[in-house]
């Protein structure tokens, strides 16, 4: 358990003792290889001198033999292995041992102690008693013997070394144990210890080191066993506060069970209420407004057309009331979507702003509209919610203002990625809002003024819809407003550019109404307006009063002027107009604006250079009546063409089911008066029957009817057809909820409308799905172009064309360039459109392959292609049923009406056929050929 720390305690002593031993080691090492050295060369030294002395005694007595004998003898000294006598001539005269090598100089010259690689060679004078030496004892030594001795000193200081760790270990160790046995004992005891069992104690042993250890450590199990009897005590307390707050708890999750059941229940409640009700109420509402739009047919007495009005009246501020209910309940519910489209912004304004114009009348307040430049009007969004907020804020605006003015305010605070942000402002010189009840606006089912006596009407639900819209335009509402000195009320929104609708309004923007406009208007807000407007369409425009003009200096001004702008008002009508004629030349041009209830007196001046409009000013109105005006002949009026109804033909049958009395014979009059002919069935299984036995271009069903509703119906008729001719059916609903229409469309329905239902929608809807212009009419992107005959003549496509010109011009609202735009946009989708349809039809992902199809259709509903429309119908219907048996024969048709039109382009599109590639032509040609 510890020999961590055993090895931590050995490491710490042998590490220094290690290090120090060698480096005694070292040391002892060095001095020993270099001592034994010099001990030699001493020794060797010592035993030649004494040689020497022994040699001289014989010489001396010339004893040659017994100086032999003495060298042989010599020898057997330590190390010595060969010895010389020389004299003065280094001639040898007596030698022993083994030979010696020259001489490497004379002996007087030499040192006594000469190093050679591996001998040592020592020179000393050998004294005869003369005067001078004349011989000389050389002796020759063998260095081995200072190895030897080296090796013996190395293995002396290595033992001496070995035996210090070995006791340095031993030590250590009885250290290591001495700490560590007494340490895993302790463990080992305190390991025993039990959370239940802390009565145990760490007995003494004979250790006194580790006996402080133990007494605090005893010492504190004795505080824990303390606390812990606390905290068990504790416990048992909680656990039983625990159990009791459960026990609560389950009662209050019951309690909350039951309630969140009930809450469900009274929401689903709540929503089948708004839908029961929705239908209940525009059932009825239904056959109000279609019946009122039925007298305003006929001859009515003056007094009797005013009950009329009123009645409309009526009807369309309950039409408002439920809309608003509705909205707010979707809202709760989290189901208001907005829908995302091109619209026009200054349409939609100016809409708003009919709307609330008989109220503004009513109380003669002045209503106008201001657009500030740099604010683009074609933009992409929901143009219904933008103009629900617009007019509720001006409604309000003009409910809460008894004198002065309503204006409305559009501007754009910034453009960024393709994004602008509008800034649209209500002003009013009405009542105001004090600050200490400025907080109410915002809430639900709350007012200014909800006392009983109030005289302004309202649900209060009208802000709160506002606000949701707007925060779902990714802007914010607000305003500003003090008591008795008006309001303004303000929203912003962003919305998306349409950039295409621009560039074709530019394209169509007519460059001739242009000039010097004189505008005469003494109300502020109307002034801006129309110099805004005017500028807008090209104008530059001068503001005058009536008093100014007699200022000699605007006379130049009034002479080049070719347009007068002229408020007329009540109260000075005949006075201005007569102080203006004497300034209008003969050549131009005079617009006079009244008051909508005065405008019939002021009939008398038109002629062909005047003409009147009433307030508030429409840029619609403005621009037609300026066509009027300069002539059609100068100026190119197509900016907004005419749309008008398309008439149907007589032989188209269609079936109108409703339960309500008055509602279907409402719906059968309405069909009647558009040509048609009419079958009525009160039951969806009478519609059923019927639709079995005649052969039907429409049938609309009502939805809710007892016994077999609209839903059960369409099924059952969609059965009988057996992937025969499928009739479109279509859908009349009072449910304004988004969900239920949407679930109508997944039911096998067409289309849906929601009641009440008027007869442009009807129209436009029998117009849509009984296709009545011929397929074949025209080839030519030009009508009337004398070559269209020669073209489809050499195509030979004559009556089978894929192409229907004049229906696509038709369905684009009778504009030629925006019908053309329309269908080279589909056809340039077309290759890539048939690739995928064919790798999702091989690969059976009929999931992706309908959604495919159904975008190809969508497109192709709003284009001259007749052909490809019904190929693309009949197979998303058949993806939608999953007959996927007869899958295979309609997509093989769609291919081939997309390979129609590609030929098609190749031959009479020859500028965007140049632009393919040849790959495109090798393609097309292949076509072609299996064409």
């Amino acid at each position: 358990m510890y020999k961590g720390l055993k090895n931590r305690v050995l490491r710490a002593g042998l590490i220094p003792v290690a290090l120090l031993t060698i480096t005694l080691c070292l040391l002892s090492g060095i001095l020993a290889f270099f001592q034994t050295k010099a001990d030699f060369e001493q020794q060797s030294l010592i035993n030649s001198k004494q040689l020497a002395l022994i040699i001289s005694h014989s010489l001396s007595h010339n004893d040659k033999e017994l100086t032999q004998t003495i060298l042989r003898t010599s020898l057997q000294l330590k190390g010595m292995e060969s010895l010389r006598i020389t004299d003065e001539g280094d001639n040898a005269l007596f030698e022993s041992g083994i030979p010696m090598l020259p001489a490497i100089a004379s002996p007087q010259t030499r040192s006594y102690v000469v190093d050679l690689d591996d001998h040592l060679l020592i020179t000393v004078p050998v004294s005869t008693g003369e005067s001078a030496p004349a011989l000389w004892l050389e002796a020759g030594f063998n260095k081995q013997e200072i190895l030897l001795s080296r090796y013996q000193w190395l293995l002396i200081i290595i033992t001496i070394s070995v035996l210090s760790l070995m006791l340095a270990t031993i030590a250590l160790l009885r250290l290591a144990n001495s700490l560590s046995f007494p340490l895993e004992r302790i463990t080992s005891q305190i390991g025993q210890l039990d959370l239940y069992n802390l009565q145990m104690r760490l007995p003494a042993d004979s250790n006194n080191d580790f006996v402080p250890l133990k007494r605090h450590l005893n010492h504190l199990l004795a505080r824990m066993q303390i606390r812990y009897r606390d905290m068990k005590d504790e416990v048992e307390r909680a656990a039983a506060e625990i159990q009791q707050n459960m026990e609560t708890l389950e009662l209050k999750n019951a309690e909350l069970d039951i309630s969140r059941k009930n809450a469900i229940e009274a929401s689903q409640s709540k929503s089948m209420f708004l839908a029961n009700i929705s239908h209940e109420m525009h059932t009825p509402l239904n056959s109000i407004v279609g019946y009122c739009g039925l007298l305003e047919k006929t001859q009515l007495e003056s007094l009797q057309r005013e009950h009329l009005r009123t009645l409309q009246t009526s009807a369309e501020c309950l039409k408002a009331i439920i809309s608003d209910i509705l909205d707010f309940s979707k809202i709760e519910a989290g189901k208001l979507h907005l829908e995302h489209a091109p619209f026009n912004l200054r349409t939609v304004v100016d809409e708003a702003l009919a709307m609330n114009s008989p109220s503004a009348q009513e109380k003669k307040l002045e209503l106008a509209t201001v657009f500030y430049p740099g604010t683009p009007v074609f933009l992409l969004g929901d143009s219904n919610r933008l103009k629900q907020v617009i007019s509720n804020l001006l409604s309000n605006a003009i409910k809460f203002t008894e004198q002065g003015s309503v204006a409305i305010e559009v501007n754009c605070i910034q453009k960024r990625n393709e994004m602008a942000e509008l800034r649209i402002s209500v002003k009013d010189t009405g009542i105001g809002i004090s600050d200490t009840e400025g907080h109410k606006l915002f809430q639900a089912f709350s007012q200014v003024d909800s006392s009983l006596s109030r005289n302004r009407d309202g649900t209060g639900l009208g802000l709160v819809i506002c606000k949701n819209l707007v925060a779902q335009m990714q802007g914010e509402i607000d305003f500003t407003s003090h008591a008795g000195e008006g309001s303004c009320f303000w929203f912003t929104a962003n919305l998306a550019i349409d950039h295409k609708s621009e560039a074709l309004h530019q394209s169509t923007r007519t460059d001739h109404l242009s000039g010097i406009a004189i505008v005469c208007e003494p109300r502020e807000w109307s002034r801006l307006a129309i110099v805004r407007q005017l500028e807008d369409l090209g104008f530059e425009p001068h503001c005058l009063d009536t008093d100014s003009m007699f200022n000699s200096s605007r006379l130049s001004i009034l002479k080049q002027a070719s347009l007068f702008v002229v408020g007329v008002h009540q109260e000075d009508s005949q006075s201005t107009i007569t102080e203006v004629a004497p300034y209008i030349d003969t050549n131009a041009r005079l617009l006079l604006l009244g008051d909508p209830q005065h405008i019939e007196d002021l009939n008398y001046l038109t002629g062909t250079n005047t003409r009147i409009l009433p307030f508030p000013l429409m840029q619609e109105q403005l621009l037609e009546s300026l066509c009027t005006l300069f002539g059609e002949d100068q100026v190119d009026c197509t900016q907004k063409p005419e749309q008008t109804p398309q008439e149907l033909s007589n032989d188209t049958r269609i079936l109108a089911v409703d339960d309500n009395p008055p509602n279907l014979k409402l719906l059968k009059i309405m069909l009647e008066d558009l040509g048609v002919q009419v079958d009525t069935a009160n039951s969806g299984y009478k519609a059923v029957e019927y639709a079995q036995q005649h052969d039907y271009d429409l049938i609309f069903m009502d939805i809710q009817m007892p016994g077999m509703n609209g839903v059960e119906a369409c099924q059952k008729i969609r059965q009988q057809e057996q992937g025969e001719k499928n009739i479109p059916i279509i859908a009349l609903t009072a449910h304004a909820m988004m969900d239920e229409k949407s679930r109508l469309l997944e039911e096998d329905f067409d289309a849906y409308l929601t009641k009440p239902v008027s007869e442009q929608q009807l129209l436009h809807t029998i117009s849509h799905w009984t296709q009545p212009l011929s397929a074949g009419q025209t080839l030519s992107l030009f009508p009337g172009d004398s070559s269209a005959d020669e073209k489809q003549q050499k195509a030979g496509t004559t009556s089978s064309s894929p192409v229907d010109m004049e229906e696509g011009i038709t369905l684009a609202g009778g504009r030629k360039a925006l019908a053309e735009e329309l269908l080279s946009m589909i056809l340039e989708t077309l290759p890539e459109n048939r690739e995928s349809i064919a790798a999702l039809h091989q690969q059976e992902h009929f999931v992706e392959l309908q959604e495919v199809i159904h975008k190809l259709h969508g497109a192709a509903r709003y284009c001259g292609v007749p052909d490809l429309r019904d190929a693309c119908r009949e197979s998303e219907i058949l993806l939608k049923k999953k007959k996927l048996s007869e899958l295979e024969d309609s997509i093989h048709v769609l291919n081939q009406e997309i390979d129609r039109l590609l030929i098609w382009q190749a031959r009479f599109m020859p500028a965007r056929q140049d632009k393919q590639t040849s790959h495109d032509t090798e393609s097309i040609e292949e076509l072609e050929s299996q064409a």
